[in-house]
């Protein structure tokens, strides 16, 4: 008797088998990748806002100046001060600034002086009034400062 050739249902079966199980590791595999993948881009994300916020406060309170008693304060959980900074919206050369915490986030407002006579004024800057408001971090634990006695200087911690 003559053999034919190909191949029987149990080979075929097994094969299916083994391809279907091939498979299944391979989207398990895939989808792990995409979760971390996602997780690890977020996390850069994260740290690049973070780098970006930390440069620019660094900036603004390394520029800050205080033309009177009272333009630099910080307390009641917030840090207020006059600096000249580039163009934010629509506000460019001395602007108020104020770091503060509002629920869970860091946000940092802008006041623009009314004249060169506002900003030696003892008055309330009118935050927000030109332009809106930015968040600079969220999820924020803590949000304190603390002057040193020795230097004067004041330590914000997060």
């Amino acid at each position: 008797m003559r053999r034919e050739s190909g191949m029987t249902l149990v080979e075929v079966m097994v094969s299916a088998v083994v391809l279907s199980m091939v498979m299944l590791a391979l989207s398990a595999s895939l989808r792990t990748f995409a979760t971390t993948y996602t997780a690890v881009e977020q996390s850069a994300n994260r740290t690049a806002r973070l780098r970006e916020v930390t440069y620019f406060l660094r900036h603004v309170l390394r520029e800050a100046y205080s033309p009177h008693q009272g333009a630099f304060d910080a307390g009641g959980g917030q840090i207020s001060w006059l600096a000249p900074i580039d163009r934010v919206g629509a506000a460019g050369g001395v602007t108020w600034l104020r770091l503060r915490r509002e629920d869970d986030a860091l946000m940092l407002d802008f006041a623009i002086p009314d004249s060169e006579v506002a900003e030696q004024a003892d008055s309330d800057p009118k935050w927000g009034a030109v332009i809106p408001s930015e968040t600079l971090l969220r999820n924020l634990r803590s949000f304190q400062g603390k002057q040193t006695e020795r230097t004067g200087c004041w330590t914000w911690l997060r």
